[in-house]
């Protein structure tokens, strides 16, 4: 079996999911490679979405609220009709690569794979895999064998418009380590922290966006003396730079990317974050206390809601109220364990194994 997983470079977390469904595949004896789907579209249509997805959703979230909440009304067209043009080159290079399956991580890559089971006389199996907490626009338009989705969100999908015998509860696969049993104490040790010093994570996905700057230096002048600060700014260049003002305090670091996420994680007694998909999803899969930032509506909204309705996280409209929820819940074990204890009973499946599963056996 050789297997295309389609993925889209729109953001961290669609590779990341992909890349937990490749390994999870490759530990069975599948050939799969990740590919990204923009590059079957042309390079300015392709720029023009990764640039401009980056820019809208870190300089003007309201407004990739307001287009979201469009989509979810409205067919998005123009997206179908860019996908449309891309499946008449992706379909020639899976029959070239030699690929019978293809996993698909992002929405457009599944709309591709519907323009080409319309089209043409396919002979490849397609799957989609949610990487959000909702059906998320454009999936109603997409026709696959196989759609792996959160849990609890069948009826939802179904109300789309999708076929009950089509869905499958998996969750949204993370890193196999996430499942790891791991005691805070070495997850600092191994990043050089100090293991008696609890420790606040502050991250907002891998683009550094939502009041990072504020809530930073709030939560500076805020912690107790023996917690620590650690800010990761992802790919923001610019936010690290500004921050570097922070680092002269002690007990406050200031981190760019990193692919330790999962350790940090581990290391950490409370996450603040955007409600992203695959950052919630190991941060819960691991049972970690969780604060949600209201960064960026629209899929991150659907989220949030998810979440806080399961008693998964907690969450506040303003900075003020964020650092209040921390300190609360850094003076409240009880709070903290039991939070923590649903997450990892919500999250004790293994869903990138669930869909490696399944993919194989079909």
């Amino acid at each position: 079996m050789k297997i295309a997983i389609l993925t889209c470079s729109t953001g961290g977390g669609h590779n990341s999911a992909g890349q937990a469904v490749r390994d999870q595949l490759l530990s069975g004896g599948a050939e799969c490679d990740l590919v990204n789907a923009l590059d079957f579209m042309p390079k300015l249509e392709s720029d023009v979405i990764t640039k401009g997805h980056v820019l809208v959703y870190k300089k003007a979230p309201k407004l990739y609220g307001v287009a979201y909440r469009f989509e979810e009304k409205h067919p998005p067209k123009t997206i179908d009709l860019l996908c449309g043009t891309a499946a008449d080159k992706l379909y020639p290079f899976l029959l070239e690569h030699g690929y019978d399956t293809v996993v698909c991580v992002h929405v457009f890559p599944a709309v591709m794979m519907s323009h080409i089971r319309r089209r043409y006389d396919h002979p490849f199996r397609s799957y989609f895999v949610a990487t959000d907490y909702t059906c998320s626009p454009g999936v109603d338009m997409t026709r696959m064998d196989r759609y792996f989705i959160p849990r609890d969100l069948t009826q939802e999908f179904m109300q789309c418009g999708l076929p009950e015998d089509k869905l499958m509860e998996t969750g949204i696969p993370v890193h196999a380590s996430c499942y790891e049993q791991q005691d805070k104490g070495s997850a600092r040790r191994a990043l050089g922290l100090d293991p008696d010093m609890r420790q606040v994570v502050l991250s907002c996905g891998s683009m550094g966006c939502g009041p990072m700057r504020s809530l930073s230096v709030l939560l500076a002048k805020s912690l107790p003396e023996d917690v620590e600060l650690t800010v990761i700014c992802g790919s923001n260049r610019r936010l690290k730079r500004d921050l570097s003002i922070l680092k002269r305090k002690e007990r406050v670091r200031v981190l760019g990317y990193t692919d330790q996420m999962p350790l940090w994680l581990h290391a950490a007694d409370i996450l603040l974050s955007k409600p992203g998909g695959l950052t919630s999803t190991e941060a819960m899969t691991i049972g970690v206390p969780f604060i949600c930032i209201n960064a960026v509506p629209g899929c991150e909204t659907r989220n949030r809601q998810y979440f806080i309705r399961r008693g998964l996280a907690v969450t506040a409209d303003h900075v003020p109220g964020l650092v209040e929820l921390t300190l609360s819940l850094l003076d409240s074990p009880e709070t903290c364990s039991g939070m923590a204890a649903r997450q990892r009973e919500a999250f004790a499946e293994p869903a990138a194994a669930l869909i490696a599963k399944e993919v194989l056996q079909e």
